[in-house]
């Protein structure tokens, strides 16, 4: 069973989409899919079924006006005085260009079987949506794993993988508040053997650096993107060498190295996917040689 992960990275994740393009030039159809953060998003609307070429379409089409500042939470907040804004900017309209592809599909409904992971601030534990898991209630993943025992609509699953603690607001369902996958797991290598990978394409984001200014101080979204970033950065790099000496699972990995870069910078969209493109199609021998496996 060939899975293909896909990690979280906030606007970087755009370059996911020309990793699922190249794939497609050869001729490489996942049998799972595993997403997180701005990979369960991708993942999530391609398990659905969606052409690629729509996806890249789309993505190219994405900007700032797409997750605006959410100003009626901001300035309810100052004119009460009580509290800070529960978020700084609203997905809104994002996630309602990706409910125009999926609809009311759920997860379990996906022509392609997805997984994807949130995390939850009630338990700290990574909440997996997706067909049944089966984890071993004696081991280290039942300390970690929380596998969702319902199905649940595609875009609930989507909107709570995405939540970026501080930007987004996190997603309420049942006793649990969830935000963003990747402050966990942003590489979920494991929910992929779990699921019975035995193959797997991952593409992780390589973030090393952001471009910023050497005498103005960034603003928040740039700090705590940047910071995020460092964070999911080194949570990658251990799941990577965890999963490879625990479980050994034959992979290809696709690093998508991004330099200088801002979260902020949706005009580089373009050039993110053209990266994910040229990225994927470096890799076609070992990639055609591990799906024919």
């Amino acid at each position: 069973m060939l899975a293909l992960v896909l990690s979280g990275g906030g606007i970087y994740g755009a370059a996911h989409v020309g990793v699922l393009a190249a794939l497609e030039e050869l001729n490489i159809v996942p049998d799972i899919v595993v997403g997180t953060s701005s990979g369960s998003l991708v993942g999530g609307v391609y398990a659905a079924g969606q052409p690629v070429d729509t996806l890249v379409r789309l993505t190219r089409a994405l900007t700032a006006r797409d997750v605006p500042l959410d100003w009626r939470s901001i300035l309810a907040a100052i004119i009460r005085r009580r509290h800070l804004p529960d978020r700084l900017l609203n997905p809104a309209p994002l996630l309602k260009k990706a409910e125009d592809l999926v609809g009311s599909m759920s997860v379990r409904e996906a022509p392609i079987p997805c997984y994807i992971t949130a995390t939850s601030l009630t338990a700290r534990r990574v909440i997996v949506f997706g067909p049944p898991l089966e984890v071993d209630p004696l081991s280290e993943d039942a300390l970690k794993l929380l596998p969702w025992p319902e199905d649940v609509p595609i875009m609930t699953a989507m909107a709570a993988s995405t939540a970026v603690p501080g930007l987004f607001r996190p997603v309420r369902l049942k006793d649990h508040w969830l935000v963003d996958g990747g402050v966990l797991d942003d590489y979920p290598l494991d929910v992929a053997v779990l699921a019975g990978a035995t193959r797997i394409i991952g593409v992780y984001i390589e973030d090393r650096g952001t471009k910023l200014d050497q005498f103005a101080a960034p603003h928040i979204i740039s700090t705590a993107g940047s910071s995020l970033n460092i964070l999911l950065n080194d949570s990658a790099w251990v799941r990577r060498h965890l999963v490879a000496e625990r479980f050994g699972t034959p992979r290809v990995e696709i690093p998508i190295p991004v330099t200088g870069m801002s979260l902020s910078d949706f005009h580089l969209i373009p050039t993110l996917i053209d990266l994910g493109l040229s990225q994927t199609l470096r890799l076609r021998e070992p990639l055609r040689k591990l799906a024919a496996a």
